[in-house]
């Protein structure tokens, strides 16, 4: 007995040194096309996808997703609020952006169109047809408005369009920072901007340590110089699987917090980590 106890005291000593030393918050709902989650399984890598997540600034959850009808569902923590079926012959398109009591989702196949939808009830309240035909190879949406990427252009161009998908101006590179990447990357391979945070630029990125492939998230000022970083010891275990695709827009910063969305078996999984206990004061 007095072996057991002692092995006991070790394992919960070693779990608390591997484990992440930050406060977080997770909430589970199930991934369900009835009443949870809508979803669909993904054509080329068959997992599980969503369309599109976004958290309003009263932390309420919106997700876009379905299989044979695209749905919008809105949660209050693990509570539905209500989920709303779209008519087969709308598009919708995909990724979600609310600002001022608005979601935006946005279609970036020619004819390119910018919904507005209703966060209260689900309801498409005026959709938008953009003037520009140009090919796009990807967009994102940015506190600004959306910048897309063209594609079929050597060099590849990066434009901004307003919140209803009229180009404004070409910007210099496609989250229309003031710098190109971020300086001292090394050892960060790659770098995701993700959003604002007391005035200074937050990422994600994949990081590389002798031959080790570690996830992590760092800060930069508006020179793009490197000021906090933090490693993730293990991304899955913290933050539950990736979806299909693994799309960009799954890490947000909203409300002061980093919100990621991620999968546990058939349950979404949103993890909540205020940002000022998430980086070490520096």
């Amino acid at each position: 007995m007095k072996y057991i106890v002692i092995t006991l005291i070790i394992w919960v000593k070693l779990f608390a040194a591997f484990s992440q030393n930050f406060p977080q918050k997770q909430i589970s709902i199930p991934l369900s096309n009835q009443k949870g989650v809508p979803f669909a399984i993904g054509n080329e890598i068959k997992d599980y996808y969503i369309d599109g997540f976004e958290i309003d600034d009263k932390g309420d959850f919106y997700f876009l997703g379905g299989s044979s009808t695209i749905c919008l569902a809105k949660f209050s923590g693990s509570k539905l609020v209500y989920q709303h079926l779209f008519s087969k012959n709308i598009t919708i398109g995909s990724q979600l952006f609310f600002k001022r009591d608005t979601l935006y989702s946005y279609n970036s196949e020619i004819p390119h169109t910018t919904s507005l939808i209703n966060p209260s009830n689900g309801q498409l309240l005026k959709k938008y047809k953009s003037k520009d035909k140009e090919d796009i190879n990807s967009f994102r949406f940015l506190p600004d408005g959306i910048v897309v990427e063209s594609y079929g252009k050597s060099p590849v161009h990066y434009y901004l369009y307003d919140l209803i998908g009229d180009k404004i101006k070409e910007v210099p590179n496609k989250y229309n920072l003031p710098f190109m990447t971020p300086s001292s990357l090394s050892p960060w391979a790659t770098s995701q901007f993700i959003g604002m945070w007391n005035d200074k630029f937050v990422f994600y990125s994949r990081r590389i340590d002798s031959n080790n492939m570690k996830d992590g998230f760092f800060t930069t000022d508006s020179t793009g110089k490197i000021l906090q970083q933090k490693v993730i010891l293990d991304y899955l275990n913290t933050f539950g699987q990736t979806f299909a695709e693994s799309p960009p827009e799954f890490r947000k910063i909203r409300n002061g917090n980093l919100y990621v969305l991620g999968r546990k078996g058939k349950l979404a999984m949103i993890t909540e980590i205020p940002l000022a206990t998430f980086f070490s004061p520096q």
